[in-house]
């Protein structure tokens, strides 16, 4: 993956319950670092991601209370970040 895009990374359009799964458009080739944020800016999750397995990443959300949130997924050249809701 050359860069991290918007549109190189698809989270899903509905509220998760246990898993959030993502989509990359191409093959993740670097390390990829995600955290979480709650809706007071507080960090909850992060942690690094070495491989995408066909191109889903895959975080468990379960100890997340319900409500909206930001991902953000940055590699050493970019970084994006996007909402996703959990039930």
């Amino acid at each position: 993956m050359d860069r991290l895009t918007i549109a190189s990374v698809t989270l899903p359009a509905y509220p998760v319950k246990d898993l959030l799964i993502i989509k990359t458009i191409s093959k993740i080739t670097s390390d990829l670092y995600y955290s979480i944020i709650d809706s007071k800016g507080r960090e909850v999750i992060s942690n690094t991601i070495g491989d995408a397995y066909e191109g889903l990443i895959k975080i468990s959300v379960d100890t997340l209370n319900t409500g909206i949130y930001l991902l953000r997924l940055s590699d050493k050249n970019s970084f994006v970040v996007s909402s996703f809701v959990k039930a």
